[in-house]
Formats: C-alpha cells, sequence, structure tokens
C-alpha cells in the first residue's frame, strides 16, 4: 500500500500549482494541521492517516492531528497474544453489539472505539519535535489528563509503567488506581507517528464486555460522562455537546503541551469523509477533493 501512496503523493507533487512550493511558502517549520473529520470508520481513518504519515515521512506537508469518532469496532493491537483478550467470537460481537472486529498496526493489546469515544490521531515527526516514543507517550497523557481537569474530571493519572494511558484516582485503598479513561496506542515510520489515543467521552461501557480491556485483568473503564456524574452538583450534559466541548479542549491541549506555535483547524465535510472507499481495485485512491485537503493545496 506504501507504493501506491508514493504513486497518489507524486502525480500531486507533478501538477502545474506545485505542492512543494505551496507549502514550504506557508512557512509550516513549527505548525500543526488540526483536521477534525467527523464520523468515519476505523478503516476509513487509517487509510487517511497512512496517506498523510507518507506525506509527512517525504516532507511535504507539516505535523497533521486527525480527531474522529468511529462507529462500534474493536482493535487488536500488536502485542503478542492480543486476541486471547477478545473473549467472545467475531461472529458474536457482530450479532450482538452491531460492531467490527480488526486488527490494527499499533502498539498494545485489544480495546473499543465507538460512538462517544474521541479519537485522536497525531501524525508528528518525533525526531524533529526531539521526543523519544515514550516522552511522546507522556505528552500524549498530558493532553489527555490537561482536558480532564478542565472538565472538573480531576486527579487522573499517567506514567503508570505496565498501564499506560490515563486513569482515574483510586476510590478506596483497595486499588492503587481507579478506572481507566483513555487509552493510547501508537505506531511509527521513519519517526513519524500514527494512531494515538482515545479518551471516552460518552462511550457506552457495555461494549466492554466483551473484551479483556487493554489485556489488564480486573481492569474496568470509565468515562468523562460517568465520572461527572458523580458530582453532587452535576447536570446532564447532551452527547453532542459533551462531544464538542470535549473535542475543542483536545485542539486547544495539543499545540500547546506539544510546543507549536501555529495551528490551523481545518473542517472537512462529512460527505468527502464518507466517499472514502475500503474495497476494490481502487482501495488506494482518496477522492481527489480530500487529497486537496489534506496536502493543503487549496485556499483556506
Amino acid at each position: 500500500m506504501g507504493a501506491l501512496f508514493d504513486h497518489c503523493l507524486l502525480c500531486y507533487r507533478q501538477r502545474p500549482n506545485d505542492l512543494i512550493s505551496h507549502v514550504w511558502t506557508k512557512g509550516f517549520m513549527n505548525s500543526v494541521r488540526i483536521l477534525r473529520l467527523g464520523r468515519m470508520t476505523y478503516k476509513q481513518s487509517y487509510k487517511v492517516q497512512r496517506f498523510l504519515q507518507t506525506a509527512r515521512c517525504q516532507n511535504l506537508i507539516t505535523d497533521h492531528v486527525i480527531i474522529t469518532e468511529h462507529p462500534p469496532v474493536y482493535t487488536l493491537g500488536l502485542r503478542k497474544l492480543a486476541g486471547d483478550s477478545l473473549l467472545w467470537s467475531p461472529e458474536e460481537i457482530r450479532a450482538k453489539l452491531g460492531a467490527e472486529v480488526v486488527e490494527s498496526f499499533r502498539g498494545g493489546d485489544i480495546t473499543f472505539f465507538g460512538p462517544g469515544t474521541l479519537m485522536t490521531y497525531p501524525i508528528l515527526h518525533l525526531k524533529e519535535r526531539r521526543l523519544t516514543a515514550y516522552q511522546y507517550v507522556d505528552k500524549l497523557e498530558d493532553v489527555m489528563i490537561d482536558c480532564l481537569e478542565k472538565m472538573g474530571v480531576e486527579g487522573c493519572l499517567g506514567r503508570i509503567p505496565e498501564k499506560r494511558g490515563v486513569w482515574t484516582p483510586k476510590i478506596d485503598d483497595s486499588t492503587s488506581i481507579g478506572e481507566k479513561i483513555g487509552s493510547i496506542g501508537i505506531g511509527m515510520q521513519k519517526w513519524v507517528s500514527i494512531h494515538g489515543f482515545a479518551l471516552n467521552v460518552s462511550t457506552e461501557l457495555k461494549f466492554f464486555d466483551p473484551i479483556v480491556a487493554c489485556g489488564l485483568h480486573g481492569v474496568s473503564m470509565t468515562t468523562i460522562e460517568k465520572e461527572l456524574s458523580r458530582k453532587p452538583s452535576s447536570s446532564t450534559i447532551p452527547h453532542q455537546k459533551l462531544m464538542e466541548t470535549v473535542s475543542g479542549l483536545v485542539v486547544s491541549s495539543i499545540p500547546r503541551l506539544l510546543g507549536y506555535d501555529h495551528s490551523q483547524v481545518v473542517n472537512i465535510e462529512q460527505p468527502l469523509v464518507s466517499s472514502i472507499n475500503i474495497g476494490g481495485e481502487e482501495d488506494h485512491e482518496l477522492p481527489p477533493q480530500l487529497v486537496d485537503q489534506l496536502l493543503n493545496t487549496t485556499q483556506s
């Protein structure tokens, strides 16, 4: 697939409106573009991630961050025996919960993404940001913790060996940590990251029943919605408004905590996102209008 993406990018480099001169005149050396892609399937998001990763490896674009939401899907990470954490068969999951089970090229074990899970996929050149993989994971945890504090979910923990991600504080002395609220799984090619983090905003927790989430036995999951409901003075926030609020916090936290001088937020129209093809002979191609927006070849 990488060679096909290279071919697609080469076609765009050879256009009369030369892409390389266009992006370099944008002065993007320490900037990040944040793409809001609405709701899309996991496979569609991976296709966009790989396209952007290939472009970033070739230094055609600046760092990017994808923010999206998926229909129900279970993803198996690269950790050995990740499939052992799947307690139901894929057929049973599909029949009872209407969810997909797919293999993923990210680190970690199995987890669930779905409506109410805010997905954030940074496509960053870690070497240019002077970050090791471990420092990068620290930064992603910091972003989630920063957003949670601003939402009133305080005291969350990160940087726990063997239990990466973000956890609520322990409720009593019977456990060292509380429940998991944010998960991280990353991949990398030529120092350019792919995949990222999932923050449980209002995810239906029943979807975690068929799995050992993140391969950690005895761990329970929680959401921002659930944590806010524990507060005596809390009021119910509609799902869409809650997602928009948390998404806005992620958009503001990433440039600040990762040290960017400039950021640009781009809203990709839903029909363009929905038109991404996942099967057939043209599987490698993205819609030309979408490519224009991803590579920033149109005026914004």
